[in-house]
Parts: C-alpha cells; structure tokens; sequence
C-alpha cells in the first residue's frame, strides 16, 4: 500500500524495510513478523512526540512554522528525560498523598456546612399541599361537596407557605 503526504507517496513497505533494518542493526535477527509493526508503531510515535513538541516551541517563539532548531530542541528535552512518559507513582505513594490531602479539612467561605439551594429549588422539597378529604356522614359515606363525589386533591404552595409546612414536618 502507499501513503501520500504533502504529495509525495511513501510506501509502507519502505517502512517495513526502514523497521526491519533497525532491528537488524541492534543484533536482533530472530523475530515474528509481527515485531515490525510494533517497531513501527513506537517509531511513530517518537515522530509523532518530538514533531508536537517541536510545533509547540516553535508556537512559543511565535513562529507558524517548525524549524529544525526546534525539532533538535525538542529532541534534547526528550533526551533529558530518557525519551520516557514519567511512569505512574506506586498505589503506597498514592495512599500516602491521598491521607494528606484528605487530613485537611474543607473550608467552606461562609462557615456552614453543605450548601443547598433556596428550599423552593430542591428537588426534595414537596411543592405541594394535601388537603383533608371531608369527614364522613354517620352512614360511613363521605359527604359530597356540591353533588361531586369527595376527591383528594393537591394544591400548589406558596414559598412562605412551603417553609412554614417543612417546618412543621422537622
């Protein structure tokens, strides 16, 4: 297959060869095929890394376009940190940075504990008043009101009227 960049076609098999001879030149000649691909892939990228931070220095420097001081720059700050992404810290070391964190206590600008919002906003909150069916006749029927049969009904309240009612719950 054959890849175009900038209008220039690069064969993956050139890749292939440019892959196969690194590792010929490290000593390695026994090898399954598929170690050439992983080659390949760490090949990119290290291209890709230095490319991004040589774009990155030259962004600072206000330039639009990469030069080579800065792919060399780029590579030098690779250098010094032996090409490697800095590996995770050990699960103790994360324990014991978590028990130093978690010691201190949180500071809350207003002095009081968990803030919520206005009692009309909770989700929590009953935003509605049960109004008591009326007392039953001595048949054991309730009375109709206005030749309707009783229903319990709902009706909505009032902000005042919703704090005096979760006082009373409390």
């Amino acid at each position: 297959s054959c890849l175009m960049v900038s209008g220039n076609a690069y064969s993956l098999a050139s890749e292939e060869a440019v892959a196969q001879a690194l590792l010929a030149s490290l000593e390695v000649d026994r090898y399954e095929p598929a170690v050439v691909g992983v080659v390949l892939e760490q090949m990119h990228r290290a291209v890709q890394s230095i490319l991004s931070d040589g774009r990155e220095l030259a962004l600072h420097a206000g330039r639009e376009s990469i030069g080579v001081a800065d792919l060399q720059l780029a590579d030098d700050l690779a250098a010094e940190d032996n090409y490697a992404i800095s590996p995770m810290p050990s699960r103790d070391a994360m324990f014991d940075v978590a028990r130093v964190v978690n010691a201190q206590p949180i500071r809350l600008d207003d002095g009081h504990g968990l803030r919520l919002p206005p009692r009309e906003h909770q989700l929590t909150a009953r935003s509605f008043q049960l109004v008591p069916a009326p007392q039953p006749k001595p048949n054991g029927r309730p009375a109709p009101q206005n030749g309707k049969p009783p229903a319990i009904t709902a009706t909505p309240l009032s902000a005042p009227k919703l704090a005096s009612a979760a006082a009373n719950l409390s």
